[in-house]
């Protein structure tokens, strides 16, 4: 019974959806390829700065019929305004420092340390 309510959950499942337990949360604009987006900047622009239209043209180019699975005009005029800011509707990396990576040797760094004092924080 359970398996048959995830197959009907996953043939529920669009492009921009995702499940959190048996709830469905819309993903707005980490669900949509640079595809996507730049076909909805180039309508914007094509039909009067208008993302209700982009809008609509996006759902039928895409064959899309639910609300959750195309971007509302919010985030389209968003996309549009990263567009003119910086060239591009990705997102830019955070400034600050990187991250560090997990290796093997920072983990062996790292549990040394805890051995050698076990008091002392790990951060």
């Amino acid at each position: 019974m359970a398996n048959l309510k995830s197959k009907k959950r996953l043939a529920l499942l669009g492009s921009g959806d995702r499940f959190l337990g048996s709830r469905k949360f819309s993903v707005a604009m980490e669900g949509f390829t640079g595809e996507q987006r730049a076909f909805c900047v180039r309508e914007y622009y094509k039909n009067g700065d208008s993302g209700t239209i982009a809008r609509r043209l996006f759902r039928s180019k895409f064959n899309l019929h639910d609300l959750n699975q195309y971007p509302s005009e919010s985030v389209i005029r968003s996309w549009v305004r990263k567009f003119e800011s910086s060239g591009s509707t990705l997102n830019e990396k955070p400034a600050g420092r990187p991250r560090s990576t997990r290796t093997e040797e920072n983990v062996s760094e790292v549990a040394v340390s805890v051995r050698r004092d076990p008091q002392q924080s790990s951060r």
